[in-house]
């Protein structure tokens, strides 16, 4: 019984996630707040929905035969209503990606709840970006340290071995050199002896 409720209840977690996309990728009529250098200088008419995909967000002019401005949902830091019928999709960086208005409340309403499920769902797992980041730059931290420990160990290891190779090289005239210093030492006329 119990894995009965457990399956209907992925079964319309499902449905209710389709019916999102659905509902997304219909899309929907905005008026998208045009600003230049911070100011606000009028409105327009735009269409924004779901790529197939899923993880994207398309808006265009209403009326503009131009491919649709892209906005990945894996760089939607936060989803935010604004006034009585407005959101503003902004980045994880902290930019404003999209600031517009609905027809209505209920219409607002839909789409932000939507469209952060969404984003949610289109998360990389439980690690963000920079988590993902950070690991790699200790994992190439670690070979990194690793690469210079080898070749440290290696070149402490050839220099060990030149000074063993040297060693051997000063034995064979070692003692020629002794032979020589002995000779000219008792060659040598002895001090004590001018008087």
């Amino acid at each position: 019984m119990g894995n009965q409720l457990n399956c209907l209840a992925q079964c319309q977690a499902r449905q209710e996630g389709a019916q999102r996309l659905l509902v997304l990728q219909k899309g929907a009529y905005f008026m998208r707040k045009k600003t230049i250098l911070g100011m606000n200088t009028g409105t327009e008419r735009i269409h924004v929905k779901l790529d197939e995909d899923g993880h994207t967000l398309l808006w265009k002019l209403h009326d503009s035969i131009k491919n649709p401005t892209k906005i990945e949902l894996h760089t939607v830091n936060l989803i935010q209503t604004q006034g009585k019928v407005g959101f503003t999709i902004t980045s994880q960086k902290g930019d404003t990606l999209l600031d517009v208005e609905a027809d209505s409340e209920e219409v607002r309403d839909t789409w932000v709840t939507h469209l952060q499920m969404v984003c949610e769902d289109s998360s990389p797992g439980d690690e963000t970006e920079e988590e993902v980041q950070s690991g790699l730059k200790f994992r190439k931290m670690v070979e990194d340290r690793a690469k210079k420990q080898a070749y440290w160990a290696k070149r402490t290891q050839e220099l060990e071995q030149r000074k063993q190779e040297a060693e051997e090289r000063k034995k064979k005239f070692a003692g020629v050199g002794m032979k020589y210093t002995a000779l000219a030492m008792s060659n040598r006329p002895d001090p004590s002896s001018k008087d």
